[in-house]
């Protein structure tokens, strides 16, 4: 690169800088003059409809007089001076004309008595027969974007003038050195090549570049194939181990060192032993090594199901004194051994919830049918309790689609809802079971919005109040609480509680605290489970803290 050159390039991106600079203060002066006049405007238009409907000057000015930077003028017809004013320092006259002429209008004044720069906007209210002004004092943004718009542009100018000067200087002394070491590599390699020692680094360059020409490719095609092989291992989602015949790691991906907890340059060439579970693991490598015979198994390691597969390997580089060394790829399938798992409970769960109504439905219709039961008073028993079966079985048919249709993630209509009005709707259709209780329930009124589907949050909220009906002492307290400022819903109840180690199952599905009570309350057990796939579903939290005989808590954190 010449000297002039470089100070071109310098000076180019000098001037970008400049141009961007101006352009970006430019922009946030804007900006910030935009969103000033759009809060003037929203105030104005508010407090011309308030006068025009009556409410005084000083109910206005007592209303307003919080505002932060608001400046309410009152001026009669003609005057200079206002009547009435939310400062009373403001003592600055006004051009009358310009204040008529400037209705409903942006305008930007100067205050001497006060020392500040205001928008202002002016409107007469022909019922009272005055103008008034509302003003907002310039922001900060403005003046600080004002002072870079015309300050800026000159520092950047001095900074990058000084920069070009000194770069250019370290850059003609860091010239020597290169040419002094082009010299000697001249010598050494083409002593028949002329070179120019002047600012062109050029002809420097292509003498480096020849001398190392060679060496560079090498070592560029030996770092590109390592970065390959490490790129391929790392990216696999399955562990994977080779060792040699000796049991010693000679390979080990990233996931295997997630799966183990150690890194890969701790078991570089160490022995099976340094890896969790080593025992059944190197016992199994020793047989497929030993038969070169393919091996499959699954091994649980914190938690995890992975599926190990063990394949001998007798290329040269694993052999050790011409044994065989074996590689060992573990899959993770504990999401489908857990999924395989829940859904045999599931099944045997629902045909078990299932079973018991059907069978109350068909010994009740049996006895009806065979005539054993004659008696006017006996039909309708039996008939009532068949009925009340059939609506269990159904509730526990319709929650089941419900929970179907949340573990698909079916997209639904969402909507803003009021949460407080949506308890008051549910509480005031559960006065019945509160009444049977003497339940007293407590809902303090607060704004808070949700977005979600109606339908969902009828489901969430239902269950959760229900549950602190059912499961609450007569005479019992339940309070709804609601947090704008956190986001929450908390349900808290004096009721029977939960155990400790009934609380990180409550959530399954067909899971009953006390079967006995639930099936009596017409509980389906799926209550929870939907609760807690709703959440899931708009990305909620749900915590519960619960003892024994002193009642129960569940808070919902909403999404943000």
């Amino acid at each position: 690169m010449k000297s002039t050159k470089f100070i071109y390039n310098k000076i180019i991106i000098l001037i970008l800088a400049i141009l961007v600079f101006t352009i970006s203060a430019l922009t946030f002066n804007l900006s910030a003059k935009h969103q000033l006049e759009s809060e003037l405007m929203s105030y104005f238009f508010d407090i011309k409809a308030e006068l025009n409907n009556g409410e005084s000057e000083e109910e206005i000015l007592e209303r307003y007089s919080l505002v932060e930077g608001i400046h309410l003028s009152f001026y009669q017809d003609e005057d200079t001076l206002p009547y009435l004013d939310s400062n009373p320092q403001y003592i600055d006259e006004i051009d009358v004309d310009s204040l008529k002429n400037n209705l409903s209008e942006v305008y930007v004044e100067h205050s001497d008595s006060l020392d500040e720069t205001y928008y202002y906007m002016t409107a007469y209210i022909p019922l009272s027969k005055f103008y008034v002004r509302v003003g907002l004092t310039e922001t900060s943004p403005i003046i600080v974007s004002e002072y870079f718009l015309y300050i800026g542009p000159w520092l950047i100018v001095a900074i990058g003038s000084s920069m070009i000067y000194f770069s250019y200087r370290a850059y003609k002394k860091s010239l020597i050195p290169i040419k002094s070491q082009v010299k000697k590599l001249q010598n050494i390699m083409h002593e028949d090549l002329q070179v120019e020692y002047g600012d062109d680094l050029k002809n420097l360059a292509m003498i480096v570049r020849d001398s190392r020409k060679e060496l560079t490719e090498q070592l560029h095609l030996t770092q590109i194939g390592e970065q390959k092989i490490k790129f391929i291992l790392d990216s696999i989602g399955q562990g994977l181990v080779v060792v040699n015949a000796s049991y010693q790691i000679v390979m080990f991906n990233k996931k295997a060192s997630e799966i183990f907890g150690v890194s890969k340059e701790e078991v570089n060439l160490q022995s099976m032993d340094v890896l969790r579970s080593a025992g059944s693991i190197e016992k199994n490598i020793s047989l497929v090594i030993n038969t070169l015979l393919t091996k499959v198994y699954y091994e649980k390691i914190d938690g995890r199901i992975y599926k190990c597969n063990i394949y001998p390997i007798n290329y040269s580089w694993i052999k050790v004194k011409e044994k065989n060394g074996a590689a060992l790829l573990m899959i993770d399938v504990t999401d489908e051994y857990n999924s395989s798992n829940m859904k045999k409970e599931f099944f045997a769960n629902a045909s078990h919830e299932l079973k018991s109504p059907l069978t109350s439905i068909l010994g009740y219709q049996e006895m009806i049918s065979s005539g054993l039961l004659s008696s006017e008073e006996e039909l309708k028993e039996a008939n009532e309790k068949t009925i009340k079966e059939a609506k269990r079985m159904r509730k526990i048919i319709l929650d089941m689609l419900e929970l179907s249709s949340l573990e698909k993630e079916v997209l639904r209509p969402i909507e803003k809802l009021d949460v407080y009005q949506q308890m008051k709707k549910i509480i005031n259709s559960l006065k019945p079971q509160i009444i049977e209780k003497n339940i007293e329930v407590n809902l303090e009124k607060k704004e808070l919005n949700v977005d979600m589907n109606y339908d969902d949050f009828e489901d969430m909220a239902r269950n959760l109040l229900e549950n602190g009906i059912k499961y609450n002492k007569p005479n019992g307290k339940l309070d709804i609480i609601l947090s704008p400022e956190k986001r929450t819903i908390t349900f808290k109840d004096t009721g029977i509680g939960i155990s400790e180690e009934n609380l990180v199952r409550i959530f399954e599905r067909f899971y009953r605290v006390d079967k006995a009570r639930s099936r009596q309350n017409g509980g389906t057990g799926l209550g929870l489970a939907i609760v807690k796939h709703i959440c899931n579903y708009y990305n909620f939290t749900i915590e519960v803290n619960s003892k024994i005989n002193e009642g129960s808590e569940f808070t919902i954190h909403l999404n943000s």
